[in-house]
């Protein structure tokens, strides 16, 4: 299991989502549509990012995480990857709320197309996607079935609908192989995580404004605190805790996921704030852990693990 923390700048979000803005505006363009890329809710989000000081804590949280997801998109076009651009459009579509964010359609396609690049980014291979109506990708011979949580009582139902989508890519010889991929953001308590994450910051703050005083360095006290390895540990090892407790709390663990799918690896994607005598800084963190098919070989096993691990530094 594996969390991915970095800290990004409010400037580079901009950086980075004004060129998905500007991606998006010409396949507008090319698409004939007279939409104006800035009268959709992306033009709502790049407004907020330029009053982000004004905005209360959660709203700064929330826009942090959303533009995040947003800008995994550019990996669609940065990496030459095919897609039909009806699809792609579909995530303008809708309204700017904070508080249903995280229940809303589009995160169904930005999950798939962030896995998908995930795949790319992580294994350098030539991975295939589909964006014909669902998200369909392939790495090498393995399908990758990809389902957003909506709801927890939906979860088993989601598990059995890839499970048997990877035996149609087998029997179809799309794929030998398949993955399971969920995201659990939605049915994780994120208000519980994100308060965590806040108190322990709290509690290693001060010690290292200690430390930045004695040792004279140069470097503030939330990067400092960021970049503490014991710090990271604590907040991977409390995220992963509340994902696996999302998935077990449903899942059996003597579940059995047939032949031809290799495991289920399963994510929460969130980010935090966190304040420091004024200074704010927006981490995401992307939280990343699986559980392999018990039917596997013992070398056959350990050869899956390894590809998982490489998932996590994929995006």
């Amino acid at each position: 299991m594996s969390v991915v923390q970095s800290s990004h700048s409010i400037d580079v979000l901009k950086k980075e989502f004004d060129e998905l803005l500007e991606y998006l505006a010409s396949l507008l363009k090319k698409e004939n549509s007279n939409t104006n890329i800035l009268n959709t809710k992306l033009g709502s989000i790049r407004k907020d990012l330029d009053d982000f000081e004004n905005l209360s804590s959660y709203d700064q949280t929330k826009l942090v995480e959303i533009v995040i997801k947003y800008n995994q998109v550019n990996h669609i076009f940065n990496n030459d990857i095919d897609f039909n651009a009806k699809d792609l459009l579909k995530i303008i579509k809708g309204k700017h709320e904070y508080n249903l964010d995280s229940n809303a359609q589009y995160n169904d396609f930005i999950f798939e197309i962030s896995m998908a690049t995930r795949f790319l980014l992580s294994t350098q291979s030539n991975a295939h996607i589909n964006l014909d109506g669902d998200c369909d990708v392939i790495v090498d011979n393995m399908a990758i079935e990809c389902k957003y949580i909506h709801s927890r009582k939906n979860l088993m139902k989601n598990i059995s609908k890839a499970k048997e989508q990877i035996e149609k890519r087998v029997r179809d010889e799309q794929a030998k192989f398949g993955l399971i991929a969920l995201d659990l953001t939605h049915i994780c308590p994120i208000d519980k995580i994100n308060a965590f994450v806040k108190s322990t910051f709290n509690l290693f703050a001060p010690n290292h404004e200690k430390i930045i005083l004695k040792q004279r360095m140069d470097k503030g006290v939330v990067e400092s605190v960021i970049d503490d390895k014991n710090f990271s540990k604590i907040i991977q090892s409390y995220v992963m805790h509340e994902v696996e407790t999302a998935l077990y709390s449903e899942l059996k663990f003597d579940y059995d996921m047939g032949e031809r799918t290799l495991g289920i690896i399963f994510q929460i994607n969130n980010s935090f704030c966190v304040e420091y005598k004024g200074q704010i800084v927006p981490i995401p963190g992307r939280g990343l852990t699986y559980r392999l098919n018990s039917r596997l070989s013992k070398d056959h096993y350990i050869m899956i693990e390894e590809y998982v691990h490489k998932l996590a530094v994929g995006i």
